[in-house]
């Protein structure tokens, strides 16, 4: 069965109004198949906002993301933050089989 691990920096951060966040994931999988990031209010179920598969940047307004699998780096960005953002964010890896 295909191990994964996930480490993601930092911990907890407080964010100013407008200012940008930015959350780094590392990992280690064999067969690697997509980062993920998922976004989780209080009280509330995770919702997926983001998949990166390739070396690629994702953008849209709020969120954008990078993924450098040499590195086995994931990068997600959160701009302009709010208080609707609030939120617990995570990463997390899923391997293709």
């Amino acid at each position: 069965r295909a191990q994964s691990q996930v480490s993601q920096t930092p911990p907890s951060m407080t964010v100013t109004t407008g200012d940008t966040a930015t959350l780094k994931c590392n990992y280690i999988a064999s067969n690697f198949g997509s980062l993920q990031w998922y976004k989780q209010r209080s009280q509330k179920r995770p919702e997926k906002i983001m998949i990166l598969m390739l070396e690629e940047n994702v953008e849209d307004r709020k969120f954008s993301g990078s993924l450098d699998k040499k590195q086995r780096t994931g990068i997600f960005n959160i701009s302009n933050s709010q208080a609707e953002d609030s939120a617990t964010y995570y990463c997390a890896v899923e391997t293709q089989y």
